[in-house]
């Protein structure tokens, strides 16, 4: 499975998901962590500004309690 994160301007990241692996809070976490170096690097205007937005779906690695706990950090 492939996990891709984009914003107007293009591909921000991709993260290719082992076979095997459940995309569970604990392994999206990791890639949530991955995603905000890459939005820090490729769109540092939008990190200063901190005027990116993370738009998923209701799956529930992303409504997990730490998932949320991390973002709002």
């Amino acid at each position: 499975m492939l996990i891709v994160f984009f914003d107007i301007n293009g591909i921000v990241m991709t993260e290719w998901v082992p076979e095997g692996q459940t995309v569970n809070q604990h392994y999206y976490s990791t890639v949530l962590a991955t995603l905000r170096e890459s939005v820090r690097k490729k769109r540092s205007i939008l990190w200063k500004n901190k005027s990116w937005i993370l738009h998923q779906d209701n799956a529930p690695a992303h409504n997990a309690l730490s998932v949320k706990r991390y973002l709002a950090a």
